[in-house]
């Protein structure tokens, strides 16, 4: 009685074993997780370029101009500066706090493209030269009973 019993647990166990249930359902996730895994990356491969915040720029034309050529003039020859760091920070915009000025560090036109925080240090300064920036023009109140878009009268 005792053998039968023990035969038929031994059976039982063997039909439905749970462990075998379990490993094979972790296979076929593990399977569709790297097939999963090929598909994208064959699609990022075939999916060809993608956009990016900063434009590459055309190619023959990107090397011979630069980026910034139609705003700062550029310095013949163009590469590193001798510039360091303890000399960069001062570029950086800082006012006191609650100014009557009522500057900001959130200036619109720089005198040139480095701001005090390139890095490394040595590219701030090298390729273009400082320009003079005008001071923004500020336009007078609006004339009464004028069709209005939000400050400036509309024509």
């Amino acid at each position: 009685m005792v053998v039968s019993g023990i035969y038929f647990l031994r059976t039982y166990h063997r039909k439905y074993n749970i462990n075998i249930i379990y490993n094979m359902s972790r296979g076929l996730l593990l399977n569709g997780i790297l097939c999963g895994i090929i598909v994208l990356g064959i699609l990022v491969i075939l999916g060809g370029a993608k956009e990016t915040f900063i434009s590459r720029g055309a190619y023959p034309k990107s090397l011979d101009k630069r980026i910034l050529s139609d705003t700062y003039p550029m310095k013949t020859p163009g590469g590193l500066s001798n510039w360091n760091y303890s000399n960069q920070w001062e570029l950086y915009p800082t006012w006191a706090v609650g100014s009557y000025a009522q500057k900001t560090n959130n200036i619109k036109n720089w005198s040139q493209p480095c701001n005090g925080t390139a890095a490394p240090a040595d590219v701030c300064g090298g390729l273009y030269n400082p320009i003079k920036v005008k001071d923004p023009c500020i336009h007078g109140p609006p004339v009464r009973n004028c069709l209005r878009v939000n400050y400036y009268c509309y024509q």
